[in-house]
């Protein structure tokens, strides 16, 4: 929780004002979350301070937004934080931080695709490319030459607090084992965390065929998208 509010601070999102009588002051809560690696082991634990945006108002609260103090300053008790930027829980942080990602992608040479706006790449003279997909907070990026790669993070770190977190092994559930046989995505362990919902462990795998006409059970449905989603 301390090293969050760090980080607000580090970035100056708020200010520490009196409260106005014409304003009204938004709720922040703690959200806690688990993080875990590739084979369902755990990662880290995560606290994230975020705006109960579901309080805002359209035309009054998106354009100046006060956010509770929270935490007591001593002399302050009766003042509020006023937000400089975008918090996490705000109805325009997604698209205050898609706008500066983008912006920033954009000075560094990348085009957007037309038809997918998450998606950057960028062109050398020598036709390598440095392709760069955006998911939320989460950015991918492949290239054709690792020195451009390592070029791309570094300009990255200089403008926003990052983490490397290296050749990809997970990521939005699956699964990735990257070789010289090529690329292989599988949700081992979303399989495996369907199975012991249903407790479903310790079956044997089959490879009979189901009869038909054969009406399958809720589990048997879950199971069966994971096998095909790929």
């Amino acid at each position: 929780m301390e090293a969050e509010l760090d980080m607000i601070r580090k970035n100056e999102t708020w200010d520490l004002v009196d409260r106005s009588d014409q304003k009204k002051a938004i709720g922040v809560k703690w959200v806690f979350r688990t993080k875990f690696n590739s084979d369902g082991s755990l990662n880290k634990h995560k606290a994230r301070l975020v705006v109960k945006g579901y309080n805002q108002e359209y035309g009054t609260d998106f354009m100046e937004t006060f956010a509770p103090k929270g935490f007591k300053v001593p002399g302050e008790e009766n003042k509020v934080y006023r937000l400089k930027k975008a918090l996490y829980g705000l109805k325009q942080e997604p698209r205050s931080w898609y706008d500066r990602v983008d912006a920033y992608l954009c000075k560094l040479g990348f085009e957007k695709s037309l038809s997918e706006p998450t998606l950057y790449v960028k062109k050398t003279e020598d036709e390598t490319l440095l392709i760069v997909s955006v998911y939320v907070d989460d950015l991918l990026v492949t290239g054709s030459r690792t020195d451009l790669i390592n070029d791309f993070k570094t300009q990255m770190h200089e403008v926003f607090d990052m983490t490397d977190l290296g050749v990809m092994t997970y990521f939005l559930g699956m699964e990735v084992n990257q070789s010289d046989r090529g690329i292989f995505i599988s949700q081992h362990a979303f399989a495996l965390k369907i199975l012991d919902k249903f407790c479903m462990t310790n079956y044997k795998s089959v490879s009979t065929p189901v009869v038909t006409p054969q009406t399958w059970p809720r589990r048997y449905g879950r199971i069966r998208r994971v096998t095909l989603k790929f």
